[in-house]
C-alpha cells in the first residue's frame, strides 16, 4: 500500500479520534464516579490523536513516496480503527439517553469496568508506539538523505573547481582501444609491482624505465587493472605527446585530485579549503599544487588518525610531457 492510502487512513482514525474525545467529554461533565478513569481515556486517545497528526504530515509532505515504514503501516492503522470505532459505539449513548440528557434527567453512566479500560489504554499505546516508531524511523531516514544530498553537493562543489583532463585517467574512452599485457607475459615484473603495491613497508614510488617502445605503457594499463580489480587504484594520469590536456602537466594534479576525492571523501575539507584560500590554486606552479591540494591534506587527516587506506596512484609517459614535468617532483619524493 502507498503512502497515499496511508494518509487517507490515517485522516479517518483521526477523526474518530476526534469524536471520542468529544463523547469523554460529555461523561466527565455528568459521571461524576468515574472521572479519573474517563480522563485517563480521553488522554491516551489525545495523545494517539497528536501521534498521527504528524504521521499525516510526514505522509503527506513531498517525501511521503519514500517512506517505506510509515506507507507499510495500513493494517495497524485499519485494526487501529477498528478497535476505536468498538470503543466509540461503546460511548455513545444511544439517542435514548441523549433525548433524556435534554429533559435534564441524569442516566449516563460510564460503560468501561476498570479492567477493561486498562485494555483500550494498552491498545491505544501499542498503537502509538508503532506509530511513533515508524516516524522515527522515516525522519532519520530524510534526515540521513538530506545529508547524502548536501554531501553530493559539496562533492560536485569540489569537483566543479578542478577542472581534469579525464580523458587521461585509466579506461577513458579515449584508450578503449590500447592494450595490456598478454595473460602469462611479464608475469614477474608484474607480480613485483603488486607486491610493492600491496606492502606499506615499501619506498613510495615504483619507477618503471625502459627504452621507448618496450611496453611501459602497456605494463602500466595492466597493473592499472589489477589494481582496480583489488581496490587499491586511487588514481591515474596516462601522458600523451600531442593530445591536449595529455600532453602537458596543467591538469594533472586536479585530474589526481578528483580521483583521489572520490576514493576517499575525507580528503574533501582540506581540499576544498585550499580552493577557498587560494581559487587561482590550479594554475600555480605543480610544486605548489602538490603541496596545497595532496600532501597537506594527507597531512592533516594524518594528524586526525584518520589514515586513508592504501591507493597506488599510476602515471604513464612521463617522458611525453612537453614542459613543466611532474618528473623533477617525483624524484624528489622517491
Amino acid at each position: 500500500m502507498d503512502a497515499l492510502s496511508s494518509a487517507a487512513s490515517v485522516i479517518a482514525v483521526i477523526q474518530l479520534t476526534g469524536s471520542i474525545v468529544k463523547l469523554c467529554g460529555g461523561y466527565i461533565q455528568e459521571v461524576k464516579d468515574a472521572r479519573d478513569e474517563i480522563f485517563t481515556l480521553q488522554q491516551a486517545i489525545t495523545g494517539l490523536q497528536g501521534t498521527l497528526q504528524d504521521l499525516h504530515k510526514l505522509l503527506q509532505s513531498n517525501d511521503g513516496l519514500a517512506l517505506p515504514t510509515s506507507s507499510r503501516l495500513v493494517s495497524n492503522i485499519i485494526d487501529c480503527l477498528s478497535d476505536l470505532r468498538a470503543l466509540e459505539a461503546k460511548l455513545d449513548p444511544g439517542k435514548g439517553k441523549k433525548l433524556m440528557r435534554k429533559v435534564g434527567l441524569r442516566a449516563l453512566k460510564w460503560p468501561l469496568k476498570r479492567a477493561e479500560l486498562e485494555g483500550v489504554i494498552q491498545n491505544l499505546e501499542k498503537y502509538k508506539s508503532s506509530f511513533i516508531f515508524s516516524l522515527q524511523v522515516d525522519q532519520t531516514s530524510l534526515i540521513v538523505s538530506v545529508a547524502q544530498n548536501t554531501d553530493r553537493i559539496n562533492q560536485n562543489m569540489d569537483l566543479g573547481k578542478l577542472e581534469g583532463a579525464m580523458e587521461a585517467v585509466f579506461e577513458s574512452f579515449s584508450d578503449r582501444d590500447e592494450v595490456q599485457c598478454l595473460q602469462g607475459t611479464r608475469t614477474e615484473l608484474l607480480q613485483q609491482i603488486m607486491e610493492w603495491a600491496m606492502s606499506p613497508s615499501q619506498k613510495s614510488i615504483f619507477w618503471l624505465k625502459g627504452m621507448a617502445g618496450t611496453g611501459k605503457s602497456t605494463i602500466s594499463r595492466t597493473v592499472a587493472r589489477s589494481l582496480q580489480d583489488s581496490n587499491y587504484l586511487g588514481a591515474s594520469f596516462f601522458f600523451k605527446r600531442g593530445e591536449g590536456d595529455r600532453g602537458n602537466a596543467k591538469k594533472f594534479f586536479p585530474t589526481l585530485i578528483r580521483q583521489l576525492m572520490l576514493r576517499t571523501s575525507e580528503l574533501r575539507p582540506s581540499v576544498q579549503k585550499a580552493l577557498d584560500d587560494d581559487p587561482d590554486i590550479t594554475s600555480k606552479s605543480l610544486r605548489e599544487q602538490f603541496e596545497k591540494l595532496l600532501l597537506q591534506p594527507l597531512v592533516y587527516l594524518d594528524q586526525l588518525g584518520r589514515q586513508p587506506r592504501t591507493a597506488v596512484i599510476v602515471i604513464d609517459a612521463l617522458d611525453e610531457c612537453k614542459s613543466d614535468s611532474p618528473s623533477d617532483l617525483l624524484d624528489k619524493q622517491a
